[in-house]
């Protein structure tokens, strides 16, 4: 049986590999991003098949942790900042409802929920031109400065 020690020691694992991969140039992930996803995805396999019996809240704990990532990686590229929260009252609602219905395995149900996420995210990105226009320097600085924080 799977325990969530396991589960802790592929995150880090996977993420130590994407770190490498990352700091070998050979392409720009977030190595703890890697890591969370690439372990639910190899559990989704493995509950697919049946090959391993684990608690399946394990997987729901997992991506519940992703859609809330994607959604805040999201919110700081929407075309007017205070539209953020907006999204994230959105996003992270409709992504729960879609990851719970993949680790059921109803793809219909997974169908519309992702199909509902973007035409809901083309609302949002199609509102008041491109990036926040109104970033100081100092923020852009910043902003450059965190994108190498992983």
């Amino acid at each position: 049986m799977l325990s969530i020690e396991i589960i802790v020691l592929s995150i880090w694992l996977i993420t130590l590999v994407a770190w490498f991969i990352k700091k070998a140039n050979l392409f720009s992930v977030c190595p703890i991003c890697a890591g969370v996803s690439s372990t639910w995805l190899i559990l989704l396999v493995i509950s697919y098949f049946d090959w391993i019996v684990f608690d399946q809240s394990l997987i729901f704990l997992l991506i519940g942790g992703s859609v809330v990532g994607i959604a805040y990686q999201f919110a700081k590229y929407l075309p007017n900042a205070t539209k953020d929260l907006f999204w994230k009252i959105f996003f992270i609602p409709i992504g729960f409802w879609t990851a719970f219905y993949l680790v059921e395995f109803e793809f219909i149900k997974v169908f519309i929920g992702v199909t509902v996420l973007l035409i809901g995210s083309g609302f949002f990105w199609s509102q008041n031109g491109k990036y926040h226009k109104d970033k100081s320097e100092k923020v852009e600085e910043l902003a450059k400065q965190m994108k190498n924080c992983c």
